[in-house]
């Protein structure tokens, strides 16, 4: 039997943790250093991207912090995952060369230890950028004591959101709909456990939609896909419906940024399934509008809701 969608999805704090704990300010005493390790190197990644803007003489991201909170270890490893893809996009267009770093991580058991890896591996990325420019990196700043790791997630989509605006090859519609394909695809394998669930169709394309449009659309998706985390005994990270109070300065980067996310959090419950099957490459779907992110996006919401009528309980992955 399914259950009635709550018309108002609280993001409450989740304390009971199966996947790995949250790096949480009470938690961070044994962590042996790591979370202030990494919020000391995210710093001088700041810092030294800062130096490019300037030299490059680009736009100054806006500086409105992103209020997520209690992200979980998998959180802030993909969005350290996101960092390092677009630092490493960034050398390839200034420097014409490739990263060897490869995430090879078991989501299910991410340690504070791979997040630092992966931020030490940006670093490395962007040491070339900043030679071609003639700029020294910036020294190591003085630990936080403080430091939580909700600090550490917030500070990488501060860094990724200014990363966005030196690269040439900026994001594009395409792009999202890749993000929201594999997140549909995701949740189509979830939802082929439940023999009476539907497949959503494709909903019928509406005209002008903008960045805002989708953006809020994608926020209420994470939110059903964070309640069914919980309902199966996992954390999920909370971002509050305030994200929307202005989106007057949302950008094709914000959503695309949030589509990952969305996408990723699909993943990990699409990982705990015991028999998983080979699911389709996402190839480059050809040009794409906002219009047709916005729709393919309705899929996905209709996607998720059937799996959160569905979902009732931890026993679907039993």
């Amino acid at each position: 039997m399914g259950r009635i969608l709550s018309l108002a999805l609280a993001l409450g704090c989740f304390a009971f943790v199966l996947s790995g704990p949250a790096l949480a300010a009470g938690n961070e005493a044994g962590l042996d250093g790591r979370a202030q390790e990494i919020c000391q190197a995210l710093e001088r990644f700041q810092e030294n991207v800062e130096l490019l803007r300037q030299a490059m003489k680009g736009e100054k991201a806006p500086a409105k912090e992103f209020p997520a909170e209690n992200p979980d270890y998998r959180d802030v490893y993909d969005i350290a995952l996101t960092l390092y893809g677009k630092t490493d996009k960034l050398a390839y267009e200034k420097t014409a060369t490739r990263g060897e770093f490869f995430s090879n991580v078991d989501v299910a058991a991410i340690t504070p230890g791979d997040i630092a890896a992966l931020v030490d591996n940006a670093g490395k990325r962007l040491a070339p950028v900043l030679a071609k420019y003639g700029l020294s990196p910036a020294p190591l700043p003085p630990p936080d004591a403080a430091t939580t790791a909700t600090a550490v997630y917030r500070r990488a989509v501060a860094v990724n959101k200014q990363l966005n605006k030196l690269l040439d090859n900026k994001t594009t519609p395409a792009d999202i709909y890749r993000q929201i394909t594999w997140a549909i695809n995701y949740s189509r394998e979830i939802l082929g456990l439940f023999p009476e669930a539907s497949i959503p169709a494709l909903p019928p394309l509406r005209q002008g939609k903008t960045p805002a449009d989708i953006y809020t659309a994608l926020i209420h998706i994470f939110r059903v896909v964070a309640d069914i985390s919980r309902t199966s005994g996992f954390s999920a990270i909370e971002i509050p419906y305030a994200v929307l109070d202005d989106v007057t300065q949302l950008t094709i980067d914000d959503v695309y940024d949030l589509a990952t996310v969305v996408a990723s959090q699909l993943a990990f419950l699409r990982s705990k399934l015991k028999n998983k099957s080979l699911l389709p490459g996402v190839y480059y779907p050809g040009p794409k509008t906002l219009d047709d992110d916005y729709q393919l996006a309705g899929q996905l919401k209709a996607s998720v809701d059937e799996a959160y009528f569905n979902i009732v309980d931890d026993s679907w992955i039993k």
